[in-house]
């Protein structure tokens, strides 16, 4: 259905919960880096991913002795990418494009002038801010897991400011408000985790599961039934039974909200 670009990076655990035959299947990757390429990227990524490995092997044509040994690095490495998960760890994937990187590498023919030395360091500064926000994030995401509802809401705040991409503050502050007596906001903050993420089954759940806590059970059917369908064969008692129950009590009309 994304052919050309895909579902997003990062994006395959939830290609696999639509997807999967039964609740045991459960991964974040598909053991093979071109499959991921075009289940995430589409053929857009795919073709970066092949220009890119190609312009990097270069470097390891008609090499002998030593270099040899580290022009085999990265063929070795796209080998086994197409049984593992390779592309998921640091540990394996800098060695092989290090060696690459360094095979393909020329020797300067000029020095960096004063604008490229600028633009290079914003470049790496731009990298280092890439990682270290979405780390930032998490960390504050799970300081608010057992902090005051006040506390929850400022460490929820400050997350979003560094990743707003997250739906986790969206549900720490509404666990806040729902402690602090506001159910309606509590409400609010789970359907803005919905539109935050609305491919994502985990946020359909969360609301729909609240709904049904708070005994309205014709939002929870809602919420539910639209994650069943995106993860239609996970357990029964993670939100299918729910699900049922909700829409039971909406055929019987006994609801409150």
């Amino acid at each position: 259905g994304h052919v050309l670009l895909g579902t997003g990076a990062g994006s395959f655990e939830l290609l696999n919960k639509l997807y999967r035959t039964i609740y045991l299947d459960s991964t974040i990757e598909p053991h093979d880096l071109p499959v991921q390429f075009l289940a995430e990227t589409g053929l857009v990524g795919l073709v970066l991913l092949v220009v890119g490995v190609a312009a990097l092997l270069r470097g390891s044509l008609h090499r002998r002795g030593t270099e040899l040994a580290l022009a085999l690095l990265l063929p070795a490495y796209l080998l086994h990418s197409l049984v593992d998960i390779d592309w998921d760890f640091v540990a394996v994937s800098v060695p092989a494009f290090l060696a690459a990187g360094s095979l393909v590498g020329r020797p300067p023919e000029r020095r960096l002038t004063g604008f490229a030395a600028v633009a290079a360091a914003g470049c790496a500064v731009l990298v280092f801010a890439t990682f270290l926000f979405p780390w930032l994030g998490r960390r504050w995401v799970d300081e608010g897991l057992i902090a005051s509802p006040a506390r929850a809401i400022a460490l929820a705040n400050r997350a979003r400011s560094v990743d707003p991409l997250l739906v986790e503050p969206y549900w720490n502050k509404a666990s806040a408000a729902d402690e602090l007596g506001t159910v309606q906001q509590a409400f609010g903050l789970f359907d803005a985790a919905v539109r935050r993420q609305p491919r994502n089954p985990v946020t359909w759940r969360a609301a729909g599961e609240y709904a049904f806590e708070q005994r309205c059970y014709y939002d929870a059917y809602t919420y539910l039934e639209r994650y069943t369908e995106l993860d239609p064969n996970n357990r029964a008692s993670q939100g299918a039974d729910d699900y049922r129950t909700a829409l039971d009590r909406v055929n019987k009309h006994e609801y409150r909200c």
